[in-house]
């Protein structure tokens, strides 16, 4: 038994070409899994988890092993070999360093607006199914097992190891105790009020698909609908589109600069409360010679101030507008004509004094002169407020037309934009026609197009048409490998999982997309929500990477371009991004100030994980 263990020990660890064999398979395995990514997504592997498996750990540790019994037994500790052991003992560290490089680090991703503070960020690899009923979120749920690379179609033999795998997923919602206790945990049949818990099954998977989704006219799903049709001569194209309010995010679709949106209201009489929403989003308070004025105004109309001789003809209102000391504000312009003078104003919430530009001065620009510290009209004080609280103006396009559906079988559109008044249509037989205008994108202060100019502007013609007890129907494509973009495949925003949701005898398959930062408030859902027989509220599901707490609290506090020589900060290509990071330590309460570049992270130096936020 000794002799052979004396023979297996002298035929391996003690032996050179064991260990150059040994050596060069770690090379082959580093080669295949650098340079052919198709092998890593074979096995369902990143990088990371590639270069951290056990074939190639057991591979590593034969080779310490081999490097260092032959140095020990077969090569001398004397000058004219000290090369030799330096060489080796810089082959184990070098083995050794990559072991803890790719066994312990965490790669991963966090959109941080400036000014904001974050303390997670998001897996660059693993997945986690992100639950809704309604607004409330429940805590995320990891999928360490959900592939990466290969499609599994729903009932096909391929997916059948993924439903064994990702049977009984149930989420946990975290709700606060009103006496000052910790959270407790509700369960999603608590939190959707029903008898028996939902169950949800992973039973398909797509790494790179488009849902497609029509709806079709189902007796009892008790939802309504509104059918639009779409014709452009111009271009001689077509189209049909849904938009269906209580269905995710089938309740807008855009078109050429406009964004359609369908809400339904409960009664009649709640019509009225919309449209009078929509023409009080812009106020003026205004004080004229000690007098007090309230005005609901609306761009491209004249609005006279009482008695006082005043008038403000309003301009233009430019959302997210930002400020010469970088503030993103609401800007309203307006012309303002008074007894003796007539001079624009721009006004925003919060501004402690209005911006006046003096009309016909020489060498001025298009606006006028700007008087930075004074009022052209000490006696005329006005104090800007914008409130949409039911969200009926949309600033990144050049109208919004939003259709309100009613008991009674109408539909009344309420047409906002930044530039123009609003516009109120009934259509009491839930049918009707108008036109769109395909408007080119335009800077914020070039004049606005005269009538002429819009009347030779391409149109669409749109039709619609309310139906009631309409359905989703979603249906999974895979995109072809010749087709998919790269950036897209390798961040996963076209991932798609298919579940199956089942409660009692009831069940239903739905498609879960894909959302990039799933648990930000700012995030945007794709896809429809599922509303259980008996439910409450209504259930919503999103694939998302999973989330890590940070060791440190980081705040983003300036972001800078830095264009090339003679550029402009802003277009065209940028030499380099500057970011100024704020970092807390969570267990010291120790804060560090570092700018992040290009090629340049911040560091936090600490002794667990490290971690690097970069811009």
């Amino acid at each position: 038994m000794l002799k052979l263990a004396y023979w297996i020990w002298n035929k391996t660890l003690n032996n050179v070409l064991f260990g150059v064999s040994t050596m060069g398979l770690i090379g082959i395995y580093i080669a295949v899994g650098s340079g052919v990514p198709a092998v890593r997504e074979y096995f369902e592997m990143n990088e990371l988890a590639f270069f951290s498996t056990w074939v190639l750990i057991a591979l590593m540790v034969l080779l310490v092993l081999n490097l260092a019994t032959v140095t020990l037994t077969r090569i001398p500790f004397t000058p004219p070999r000290y090369g030799v052991w330096c060489i080796h003992t810089g082959i184990i560290v070098l083995i050794y360093g990559m072991f803890i490089y790719y066994s312990q680090k965490v790669e991963g991703l966090i959109l941080i607006p400036r000014g904001a503070t974050v303390e997670h960020f998001y897996d660059s690899f693993e997945r986690s199914l992100y639950v809704r009923a309604d607004n409330r979120a429940a805590l995320p749920i990891r999928l360490p097992g959900l592939p990466r690379f290969a499609a599994y179609e729903a009932n096909t033999p391929q997916a059948a190891w993924l439903e064994r795998r990702m049977r009984e997923i149930r989420p946990v919602f975290m709700v606060a105790d009103n006496s000052g206790g910790p959270p407790r945990a509700r369960s999603l049949k608590d939190e959707l009020g029903l008898s028996v818990e939902p169950k949800i099954e992973l039973i398909g998977y797509h790494p790179y698909a488009v849902i497609e989704t029509e709806f079709v006219e189902s007796p009892g799903s008790g939802l309504t609908g509104i059918k639009l049709m779409l014709d452009d001569p111009a271009n001689q194209q077509t189209a049909q589109e849904w938009i269906v309010d209580g269905d995710g995010d089938s309740g807008r679709s855009m078109a050429y600069q406009t964004l359609f949106e369908h809400r339904r209201v409960a009664e009649s009489a709640d019509i009225d409360k919309v449209i009078d929403a929509a023409g009080k989003i812009h106020r003026l308070d205004i004080l004229v010679a000690g007098k007090g004025y309230t005005l609901f105004v609306e761009p491209g109309k004249t609005y006279p101030v009482g008695d006082t001789g005043y008038t403000l003809t309003i301009e233009s209102f430019l959302p997210n507008w930002t400020t010469i000391d970088k503030r993103t504000v609401n800007l309203l312009t307006y012309l303002v004509q008074t007894p003796t003078q007539k001079f624009r104003r721009q006004d925003f919430p919060g501004q402690e004094k209005p911006t006046d530009w003096k009309l016909d001065v020489p060498g001025s620009g298009p606006m006028g002169e700007r008087q930075r510290d004074k009022l052209l009209d000490e006696n005329f004080r006005t104090t800007y407020t914008f409130a949409d609280p039911l969200g009926l103006l949309e600033g990144r396009v050049q109208e919004k037309r939003t259709l309100v559906t009613s008991p009674d079988g109408a539909v009344t559109m309420i047409t906002t934009g930044v530039d123009r008044p609003v516009v109120v249509d009934r259509f009491p037989t839930g049918r009707g026609e108008f036109e769109i205008v395909q408007i080119p994108p335009r800077g914020p202060f070039q004049p606005k197009l005269t009538a002429d100019e819009l009347a030779n502007l391409p149109k669409v013609k749109v039709a619609f048409e309310r139906r009631e007890n309409v359905s989703r129907v979603d249906r999974v494509r895979d995109v072809p490998k010749a087709k998919r973009d790269r950036d897209e495949g390798q961040a996963g925003i076209r991932q798609v999982v298919t579940a199956r949701i089942t409660v009692g005898d009831w069940s239903k398959i739905v498609q879960v997309p894909f959302a990039q930062y799933a648990a930000e408030g700012f995030a945007r859902w794709q896809g429809g929500g599922v509303q259980i027989p008996g439910a409450s509220r209504l259930l919503r599901l999103q694939i998302g990477q999973t989330l890590h707490p940070m060791p440190a609290r980081l705040t983003l506090e300036k972001f800078e371009l830095v264009p090339y020589a003679g550029g402009e900060k802003t277009g065209g290509l940028m030499r380099d991004f500057r970011a100024t990071l704020r970092v807390e330590d969570f267990d010291t309460a120790e804060q560090t100030v570092g700018i992040a570049k290009m090629n340049s992270p911040v560091y936090f130096d600490r002794k667990r994980p490290w971690y690097m936020p970069d811009e």
